[in-house]
């Protein structure tokens, strides 16, 4: 029986001198584990690749949204605001509420802001409309709640008849019609329902 204490003496000191090695690893793995969780909680984002998706309001699509890459930031103590961000190009196909195409803006890379609802457009923004007018900036604004696109930069414009023109910045409607330009120049075919 002596026999049989020793071993279990030399199994509990045994035990006893390999615990806090155990628990010093685990510390270490804890502490891992947490630095890797803080710098995810850092990014929060997820990233989809290969995007074609519409949207839509109140049961009426509105848009059709194609890029290769969009990486979406969601609520967090770092991202108060969250959005999704373009950085490889986006292409936007816009609806009437018949589902019509009106138009489609294209950018180098676009930011969508969910709870405001405000869609911003930078580098190389191109706006083709229906009736086939175009228009270049390098800026561009698309405030959903006010139905108002906008830009803040200059823009270049080539009406469908020819005109062409140029000006500071320029407003219009999801339609892109009518249109305002401002401190406009440039040789401009103006009918009566010009800027109406």
């Amino acid at each position: 029986m002596r026999n049989g204490g020793a071993k279990y003496l030399f199994f509990g000191l045994t035990v006893a001198l390999a615990m806090p090695l155990l628990l010093g690893s685990c510390k270490n793995d804890l502490k891992k584990i947490e630095e890797i969780s803080a710098l995810q909680k850092k990014t929060e984002q997820d990233s989809t690749k290969g995007v074609n998706m519409l949207y839509s309001d109140s049961g009426k699509v509105k848009a059709r949204l194609i890029t290769p890459l969009m990486l979406e930031y969601v609520l967090s103590a770092k991202t108060p605001d969250p959005y999704q961000y373009c950085p490889k190009g986006i292409k936007i196909i816009m609806y009437d509420k018949n589902r019509n195409e009106q138009g489609t803006i294209i950018a180098d890379t676009c930011y969508y802001y969910t709870v405001k609802k405000k869609v911003e457009f930078y580098k190389n923004v191109v706006i083709t409309t229906i009736t086939g007018d175009v228009f270049k900036s390098e800026e561009l604004i698309w405030d959903q709640a006010l139905n108002k696109i906008y830009s803040r930069k200059e823009v270049d414009v080539v009406k469908a008849d020819g005109s062409k023109g140029h000006g500071t910045s320029m407003e219009t409607n999801q339609t892109f019609y009518p249109f305002t330009v401002q401190q406009g120049t440039g040789n401009w075919i103006i009918d009566r329902e010009f800027g109406q």
